[in-house]
């Protein structure tokens, strides 16, 4: 009997030795595995870039909309790719970060149309007499015009009533949320340059209205846009007494680039470089945005 309980115990214990050996080699294995170079999906000789030398690729922190922005790349001659799926983790020099995938064609890099299918508003404040246009008012019509461009180029129809100071009518901010209101558009872009007596007041801001909907989505491109300022964080604030706002049916967001009586701010107001990268953010942010509620099989008309 003794003799079986140590057989017993023997075995018990060869058993267990055999099992800890398998388990060790299936995680060599494994580490062997996942040692193994990744794929390189975009490897091509020509930079990674969409034809315009205006455009910036966005790496995030996280595979979604509303992890942060870790870098921002104006160029890049070969992203390596490390895993694939809905959100691309990418490595470039050393930097690893999420891009959408539908924003890539493989070997060919960033697909051209990215917004195809988009209708995308700009409107912007205006103020003027008889013998000049209002400092903010210029502003805001450069910032409103490079952003219908850079729209364009990536695929998009862009609704804009007006491309500088107009006719008389349109000055009625009703008579433009009316125009907006006979398109179903997946967002608007609304600029008002701001001009406060202090200095103090400086940097962009976001402005909704109480119902809007899109708080989460304004934190995210008030932090991108202050973050070209050299501020920090994001600054979205409530608007009701505004009637383009108030009247137009599609999400709006009123975006205050900065006040032209804070030096700062007019010194980057007078950056051609700095304009640009105003388009640009919003675009980009454009794109999360309307891909964001693809990923959900919903509208980009809908509530964040």
């Amino acid at each position: 009997m003794k003799q079986k309980g140590a057989s017993c115990r023997i075995l018990l214990r060869c058993g267990l030795l055999i099992l800890t050996l398998g388990i060790l080699l299936c995680g060599a294995v494994r580490s062997f595995g996942e040692s193994e170079p990744p794929g390189n999906a975009f490897d091509m000789e020509e930079q990674l870039i969409i034809p315009t030398n205006k455009t910036q690729i966005t790496l995030r922190t996280g595979p979604g909309f509303f992890y942060p922005v870790k870098q921002t790349l104006t160029e890049c001659e070969k992203l390596e790719v490390l895993e694939k799926g809905l959100w691309y983790k990418v490595q470039y020099e050393g930097t690893s970060g999420y891009v959408y995938s539908a924003l890539f064609v493989d070997e060919e890099g960033f697909a051209a149309n990215r917004l195809d299918g988009a209708y995308i508003g700009i409107d912007f404040a205006a103020s003027y007499n008889a013998h000049s246009i209002g400092l903010g008012t210029q502003v805001n019509i450069a910032l409103a015009n490079l952003l219908k461009a850079a729209l364009e180029e990536a695929g998009a129809t862009v609704i804009m009533p007006r491309t500088d100071i107009g006719g008389e009518e349109l000055q009625s901010d009703i008579v433009r949320a009316e125009i907006f209101n006979k398109y179903d558009c997946d967002i608007i872009y609304h600029f008002d340059t701001g001009a406060e007596p202090s200095q103090t007041m400086s940097g962009p801001h976001i402005c909704l209205t109480p119902d809007s909907g899109l708080e989460r989505a304004a934190e995210i491109l008030s932090a991108d846009l202050r973050a070209l300022a050299g501020k920090e964080g994001s600054d979205v604030r409530e608007q009701t007494a505004d009637a383009f706002l108030n009247h137009v049916k599609s999400p709006v967001m009123l975006i205050v680039p900065g006040y032209i009586t804070s030096d700062q701010d007019w010194k980057l107001f007078g950056d051609e470089a700095y304009r640009n990268n105003i388009a640009v953010r919003i675009r980009e942010f454009t794109v999360d945005y309307i891909y964001e509620y693809k990923l959900d099989g919903g509208s980009a008309t809908g509530d964040l």
